[in-house]
């Protein structure tokens, strides 16, 4: 009875002590499954917030908020303290490798970094950190408490009562742009693998933020360089396809042209018949379909008024949306040409000037002579057959010296005696002169003459001047035409005009360039010479003689400056 007794108690405390094993088995397993949901959970909140954050980065509002956020989120995820990015540069003399702060995000209950004047600029070999550069550059993590650390990185780290962090890569275009790190300033915590992962990836993420945000600033910056270049450029500039519909055109085009946007865009060369010269435009296309590119071809292009000018035409085929393009660009040498002709035209009479000046005094001499004994000679009772003859030779003689005196006043170099006077009293002076030449021709003159300042004035030589535009406007016309004489201040250009304006059938362009030459004339006893003293004249009184002709008539403008 005892042995059984006894092989009772034992039985039953073997059962107690597999009941106290199988009990520490299952809370073994209870804690282990606890624990694996935990890290299922802190999985899935990292997860979620790495989700979070993505999705946040993909935001185009603000991309410094967007990342801020993105901060956020991740570091509530990680739980952790601080969260933070920093950027990789190079010293611009020394090329030293640095690194700087960009962004943060910190809890309320630690003293954020961002204007920690030690982590600007920051030296990877003078802050004892090579070892973080020569890891994170090789696409490795940092991770620990921050005791575990070398004693050269602990100092800094301590300083921002860091106790435990994870830094991670950031490569940026297969570069390793910098760095983002996770700190924990409350545990000496214990990063799993997990983490490490999950972060490596949020890395990622924020690289790609970076590397669209480089490419979207970069983009912006070429649009806006683009844009600046485009419509601040003071040469005419257009992007039109290749059958020249126009896609934009820039201010200067439009000043020069004279249309307004809406008339142009959309609308092709041909419908508002630009170009001058349509030959100019197959010769372009042509060029640019083989070279890629023109620079500098002299070109002609027409403006809303009909007025013609001259271009250096520069363009190049650009690909917009997948679409062959061209980009053209007119340098508008209108005025330039004119300066060169009129310099050109200045320079004949300054050349025939400075002739008349050397030898008209040495003609005018023996003329004088041989006029004296032609007039002696026609006195003479025994030559009086050949009167008439000798009248003939004094008047070829007379007109030879006016020839020579409207030479003479081409000289560069000729004195004027300016005075301060007005206009207007010089033409009411000719007024009975010019009205006396028109009604010889059955021909009217009207004046009207506008309220104007004095103006520094050779009487003699304006008076010249005006005799020689008006009389030129009355031979234009046909009986019964009028010529208009008219003076007033033009406010806009500060100016005083003088005005005349005939009712001929105007000047043909060919005869028009010629205008002002030296001994171009279209009259048949003509010298030629008429225009160009004019031109002489208003060139020594530092005005300028412009002129606009229709086929109802021609009207000339000399231009004082005030």
């Amino acid at each position: 009875m005892r042995i059984k007794t006894n092989d009772a108690d034992k039985t039953k405390e073997q059962l107690i002590n597999e009941l106290v094993e199988m009990r520490q088995k299952v809370n073994a397993v209870e804690n282990l499954l606890r624990r694996t949901e935990e890290e299922l959970l802190k999985r899935d909140k990292l997860l979620k917030g790495v989700a979070d954050a993505t999705k946040r980065l993909l935001a185009v509002d603000n991309y410094i908020s967007a990342i801020t956020d993105a901060l956020a989120i991740i570091g509530e995820a990680v739980a952790v303290d601080r969260v933070y990015i920093f950027e990789n540069h190079l010293h611009p003399e020394t090329g030293e490798k640095l690194v700087s702060q960009r962004f943060e995000w910190s809890r309320d209950s630690v003293k954020p970094q961002i204007d920690n004047p030690y982590l600007q600029n920051a030296s990877y070999d003078a802050q004892g950190m090579t070892r973080w550069y020569v890891l994170l550059s090789a696409g490795k993590s940092i991770s620990g408490p921050i005791k575990e650390f070398p004693t050269a990185e602990r100092e800094l780290l301590e300083q921002q009562e860091i106790l435990s962090l994870l830094v991670v890569p950031v490569i940026v275009g297969d570069k390793y742009w910098g760095f983002i790190g996770f700190d924990d300033c409350h545990s000496e915590r214990k990063w799993s693998k997990n983490e490490e992962s999950i972060l490596t990836a949020v890395a990622a993420s924020f690289g790609e933020a970076l590397e669209r945000r480089r490419a979207e600033e970069a983009l912006r910056l070429s649009e806006e360089r683009f844009y600046k270049a485009f419509n601040f450029s003071p040469n005419l500039m257009a992007v039109s396809t290749f059958d020249g519909r126009f896609i934009d055109v820039n201010d200067s085009f439009l000043r020069a042209t004279g249309y307004r946007r809406e008339e142009v865009l959309g609308y092709t060369i041909f419908e508002l018949n630009t170009l001058a010269k349509p030959e100019e435009g197959d010769k372009l296309i042509r060029m640019l379909n083989e070279q890629g590119r023109i620079n500098n071809m002299e070109t002609h292009f027409r403006a809303k008024t009909g007025e013609v000018r001259v271009g250096l035409y520069s363009g190049e085929i650009i690909s917009i949306e997948g679409r062959k393009c061209i980009l053209g660009i007119i340098n508008d040498i209108t005025e330039l040409k004119k300066i060169e002709k009129e310099m050109a035209r200045l320079d004949r009479l300054h050349l025939v000037g400075e002739m008349a000046a050397c030898i008209g005094h040495e003609i005018r001499n023996p003329i004088t002579a041989v006029r004296g004994f032609l007039q002696l000679l026609k006195k003479n009772k025994e030559d009086a057959k050949n009167k008439e003859y000798f009248g003939i030779m004094i008047e070829e003689l007379d007109r030879t010296n006016t020839i020579i005196t409207e030479f003479l006043s081409l000289a560069k170099n000729k004195a004027v005696d300016l005075k301060a006077q007005n206009l207007n009293s010089i033409i009411k002076s000719l007024s009975p002169l010019l009205a006396a030449d028109a009604m010889n021709s059955n021909k009217s003159v009207e004046v009207e003459l506008g309220e104007i300042p004095d103006l520094l004035l050779d009487e003699k030589e304006i008076r010249q001047l005006i005799l020689n535009l008006a009389r030129n406007g009355l031979e234009a016309m046909s009986s019964g035409g009028n010529l208009y004489v008219r003076t007033y201040v033009d406010n806009n250009n500060n100016e005083v005009v003088l005005s005349l304006r005939d009712q001929g059938k105007g000047i043909e362009p060919d005869i028009l360039e010629k205008i002002g030459t030296p001994f171009f004339t279209t009259k048949d006893n003509g010298t030629g010479l008429g225009l160009a003293v004019c031109y002489g004249i208003a060139a020594r009184h530092k005005a300028a003689i412009k002129v606009e002709t229709y086929s109802t008539g021609t009207t000339f403008y000399v231009r004082f400056k005030l």
